[in-house]
């Protein structure tokens, strides 16, 4: 194939949505450089602008993702745990539909690395961002320290729920609404989450 070297400004988006083409087809491990440069239309030396490998490609797609949810969790931690437990309380689930729709407007990356039928590993990647943050938001509360084995494994179920069911809406072609899909996260979520005040007005729960 005849390789064209497009313009910089968009070669590096090419480069990136034809690598994503490629996870939903193959496994990450039988992609080659050749491979995304011939479905990107660019030769092998613009992509080595860009990137070293492969692997750092992955890598930059999947932080760009994490980074952005793990925003938007940190916009309910600076938020405060009250405000927090009162939105939970009285149904409102605006941050949760903020999940959803960042989802939804990062759909091409998230489908490809979630929902793939070759694992690469992201949907656990992405799962410890979560449960790391949320970690991190119980210090920050001053909530009790969560240090039972017990206690973790129930952080460990919580986190790999979000990225279940964002995997699962996406599988189902997104039919339920942010709204519809961030009520169910919290129908959910509450049995697993201890949704207890606790002394000096501490919440389990994000």
């Amino acid at each position: 194939m005849e390789q064209t070297n497009v313009p910089e400004c968009g070669s590096r988006a090419k480069i990136r949505e034809s690598f994503l083409q490629l996870l939903s087809d193959k496994k990450l491990e039988a992609i080659t450089v050749k491979d995304i440069c011939g479905r990107a239309n660019v030769s092998r030396g613009i992509f080595y602008i860009y990137y070293d490998s492969k692997y750092e490609l992955l890598e930059e797609i999947e932080r760009h993702l994490t980074d952005g949810f793990i925003e938007i969790m940190l916009e309910l931690r600076s938020a405060g745990i009250y405000e927090f437990r009162d939105s939970v309380r009285h149904s409102n689930n605006v941050y949760f539909e903020k999940y959803f729709r960042y989802i939804r407007a990062n759909e091409t990356e998230f489908r490809a690395l979630l929902c793939s039928k070759y694992q690469n590993g992201f949907s656990s990647r992405f799962a410890r961002a979560i449960m790391k943050t949320r970690l991190e938001t119980f210090r920050l509360w001053n909530y009790p320290t969560i240090n039972s084995p017990v206690e973790m494994y129930r952080e460990e179920v919580l986190s790999s729920l979000y990225v279940s069911l964002f995997t699962s809406w996406l599988n189902n072609g997104m039919n339920l609404s942010e709204m519809e899909m961030a009520r169910l996260l919290v129908a959910l979520w509450r049995p697993l989450s201890n949704f207890v005040s606790k002394p000096g007005g501490g919440l389990h729960g994000k």
